[in-house]
């Protein structure tokens, strides 16, 4: 979406520079149109190619035997004790506030997905709890997509 946003934003940079100064003459507004045009179609042309959406993905097997936990690492990004404290902290919070807050490691293509819903009671027909927050850290394997 950023690519996509940034190249119409050249597009549209290059098309306006092409009215600056522009006059009432007839010859020279289809002149700066066509101008405008040509460097719009120049502001796309250049702009890097979008990304391929990801797959969604459904595996419960990735999920923790455990019920009620609010941190699921697929992939180690926390070490042991801070995800015991965050634990903590998640419940305690969750009783305070009644806000349902859950952390979510996983490096795509190693995830549980949409299994996430079941196991969290997340977005199910009819609900009416829409007090919660799902953070999905994710290193996409370092490309940055």
């Amino acid at each position: 979406m950023k690519v996509l946003r940034r190249t119409l934003l050249v597009g549209c940079i290059a098309f306006a520079a092409a009215f600056a100064g522009e006059t009432t003459n007839g010859q020279h507004c289809r002149r700066k149109i066509l101008q405008g045009a040509i460097g719009f179609a120049a502001g796309v042309a250049v702009a890097p190619p979008a990304f391929a959406r990801l797959e969604s993905v459904n595996r419960p097997d990735l999920l923790p035997a455990e019920d009620n936990l609010h941190v699921i690492q697929t992939e180690k990004f926390l070490t042991n004790g801070q995800v015991r404290r965050m634990e903590q902290l998640l419940v305690q919070l969750e009783r305070e506030t009644g806000f349902r807050i859950y952390v979510l490691c996983q490096n795509y293509p190693l995830t549980p997905g949409l299994a996430i819903r079941d196991y969290w009671d997340l977005g199910k027909e009819g609900q009416k709890d829409d007090k919660y927050v799902v953070l999905i850290a994710d290193q996409f394997g370092g490309r940055g997509m």
